[in-house]
C-alpha cells in the first residue's frame, strides 16, 4: 500500500473541513467539542483511494490561531499541500501564518489553492480573490501553485480539484524505508476490547505486527499488536504512512503526544543539532535567544544561535540546544517560533546532530561534541552543499562542526582536490553551485551587464564578500578580467 499525505491549511471557517468531506465523504470534525463549536480543534485525517493500493490521506488542519500547535503537529510531514481561501474574505491572518509554517517545513512543494464559497460571492469578487492569492504566493517565493474555484454547496469545481490532486500525487517521490523505525505520536486513545491505539506519521523505517518497540522518553518497552492504514488492517507500514498502531505493554496514561515510538536500541537522545534555517519572518534573524522548536509532534523550549545575519526570505546556518532530550536524525525538519510575540520565524533541515551534557549549556563556550555517524569530510561537504549559491565562510563551517579553521581548511583542500567543492578566498561553495554561479554570471555579461558586484547581487541573493571572492576566482581561472566598471569575458 502506498499513500501521500495532503496537508489542508487555511484560515478558520474558510471551508477546509467541507472540502475534505466533499473529496472523501468523511467528516473529520469527530470530537464532540468540535461538533458543538463547529470548529476544527485536532487535525483530522481522511483517506481517499486514488487508484489500486494508492491513497491520498488528507490532514484537515485546525484554522484557529488558538490551535496553532495542533496545526503544526498535524502537518509535520506532508507530500502535497492545499491552501483554502474563502472568496468572500480573501487572505486572512491564519492564511499567512499557515503558508509560513508550510514553507518553513518544506523547501519546495506543489500547492493547490482552493478558492471556496464561490456561491456566496459575485464573479468579480472571486476573480479578485484569485488575483490576490496569486500575488501573495509570488511574494512568498512559492513557484508551483494551482488555483481552483470550489463551492461546497453546489460541488462545482470538485472534479477538477480531485483530478489535479491525483495528478500531483502520482508525481510525488515517496521516501525509502531503509532507516530504523520511528513514529511521532500524534493522538492516543483507548478502544474497548482493543486497548491503547496511537496515531501518527512514520518518520523513518518500517514496522510489522509483533515488532518489539520502545517509547521515548524513557525507552519503555512495548509491542505492535495491530497496524491500520487508511482504516485497513495491514501487516506492515513504512516511512510516509499515516497509521493507527495498536500497542500492548503500556498504559494509556503513560503515552501522549510529543513522544516517539522507535525501534529498540537504534536511537540516541539528542540535545544539540545544526540546521539550515529559512527565515519566513519580516525581521532579520541574528540574535542568540530562546525559541520554541517544533519537531514532529514535539514542542521544545530551545536556545538558538544564528551564525550569520539571515535576511527575510533567505537561509543560513543555525545551532540549537534543546532544553530536553529528543529523538531526531539528520534530514528531519524543524520549525521555529518566537516566544513574544508568538509567531513563526523560520525552519529548515537538520544536517548534523550532537549528544552532549547539559553542563555545556552555553552556545559561545567550547564543548566536547560527540559525532553521530557522519565523518568530518561528509559533514563539511553537507554543510557546503546546503549553503547553495550563497556559499559559506570557513569560520562558520568550523563553528558548526566544532573543529578549528586549520582542520576545516585541510579537509576542504582534500574535497577541492576531489572536485567536490570550490575554495574562494575565505569561503567554500559546492562545485555544482560554483558552476551555476559561473553560468549565471556569463549570462549576465552576455545580456549587456557591466559585471559589477551590484549587478551580480541582483540575480544572486548572497553576501557581498562571498561574491567578491567568487569573481576573483573567475579572474584567476582566466574566465574574466576586471574593467573600470566591472568585468568582461576573456
Amino acid at each position: 500500500m502506498r499513500s501521500v499525505t495532503v496537508a489542508v491549511a487555511g484560515h478558520v471557517d474558510h471551508g477546509k473541513t467541507s472540502l475534505v468531506k466533499a473529496l472523501t465523504g468523511i467528516d473529520t470534525d469527530s470530537l464532540p467539542e468540535e461538533k458543538a463549536r463547529k470548529l476544527t480543534i485536532e487535525t483530522g485525517f481522511a483517506p481517499l483511494l486514488l487508484e489500486d493500493d494508492f491513497f491520498a490521506v488528507f490532514a484537515d488542519l485546525p484554522g484557529h490561531e488558538h490551535f496553532i500547535g495542533n496545526m503544526i503537529a498535524g502537518c509535520a510531514v506532508f507530500n502535497l499541500a492545499v491552501l483554502v481561501v474563502a472568496a468572500n474574505e480573501g487572505i486572512m491572518p491564519q492564511t499567512i501564518e499557515h503558508i509560513d509554517i508550510i514553507s518553513a517545513l518544506r523547501d519546495s512543494y506543489p500547492l493547490v489553492v482552493v478558492i471556496t464559497k464561490t456561491d456566496l460571492a459575485a464573479p468579480d469578487v472571486v476573480e479578485s480573490a484569485i488575483v490576490q492569492v496569486a500575488d501573495f504566493l509570488i511574494s512568498k517565493n512559492i513557484s508551483e501553485f494551482y488555483i481552483r474555484p470550489f463551492s461546497a454547496r453546489t460541488l462545482e469545481g470538485l472534479c477538477d480539484i480531485l483530478g489535479l490532486i491525483r495528478a500531483l500525487a502520482e508525481k510525488t517521490c515517496l521516501p525509502s524505508s531503509s532507516d530504523s523505525f520511528r513514529m511521532h505520536v500524534a493522538r492516543v486513545f483507548s478502544v474497548k476490547g482493543v486497548g491503547v491505539v496511537v496515531t501518527g506519521h512514520v518518520a523513518s523505517g518500517s514496522v510489522r505486527k509483533g515488532d518489539r518497540l520502545e517509547i521515548f522518553p524513557g525507552f519503555r518497552s512495548c509491542a505492535a499488536r495491530n497496524i491500520q492504514r487508511c482504516g485497513i488492517d495491514v501487516e506492515e507500514a513504512s516511512v510516509g504512512a499515516t497509521l493507527a498502531l495498536n500497542i500492548k505493554g503500556i498504559k494509556r496514561d503513560n503515552i501522549y503526544r510529543g513522544m516517539t515510538i522507535v525501534q529498540p536500541e537504534r536511537f540516541a537522545p539528542v540535545l544539540r543539532a545544526s540546521f539550515i534555517c529559512k527565515n519566513v519572518s519580516s525581521s532579520i534573524l541574528e540574535k542568540t535567544g530562546e525559541f520554541l522548536v517544533y519537531l514532529g509532534t514535539s514542542k521544545v523550549l530551545s536556545k538558538l544561535k544564528f551564525h550569520n545575519r539571515i535576511l527575510p526570505g533567505e537561509s543560513g546556518p543555525a545551532s540549537v540546544i534543546f532544553r530536553k532530550k529528543i529523538i531526531c536524525i539528520a534530514g528531519d525538519r524543524v520549525l521555529v517560533r518566537s516566544l513574544n510575540p508568538p509567531e513563526t520565524i523560520g525552519g529548515g533541515t537538520i544536517f548534523e546532530i550532537f549528544s552532549e551534557s547539559f553542563d555545556t549549556f552555553a552556545l559561545n563556550e567550547k564543548k566536547t561534541r560527540v559525532r553521530i555517524k557522519t565523518p568530518l569530510l561528509n559533514r563539511i561537504l553537507k554543510v557546503v552543499e546546503l549553503a547553495g549559491l550563497r556559499g559559506i565562510a570557513f569560520g562558520t563551517v568550523a563553528d558548526l562542526t566544532g573543529k578549528d579553521i586549520g582542520t576545516v581548511r585541510r579537509h576542504a583542500v582534500f574535497l577541492s582536490n576531489k572536485l567536490k567543492i570550490k575554495i574562494c578566498g575565505n569561503f567554500l561553495v559546492s562545485l555544482r553551485a560554483y558552476d551555476e554561479l559561473k553560468r549565471q554570471f556569463i549570462h549576465l555579461l552576455n545580456t549587456g551587464s557591466s559585471g559589477s558586484i551590484s549587478d551580480m547581487r541582483n540575480i544572486i541573493s548572497a553576501g557581498r564578500h562571498f561574491l567578491v571572492a567568487v569573481l576573483e576566482e573567475f579572474d584567476r581561472e582566466s574566465l574574466t578580467v576586471r574593467t573600470e566598471s566591472g568585468r568582461r569575458l576573456l
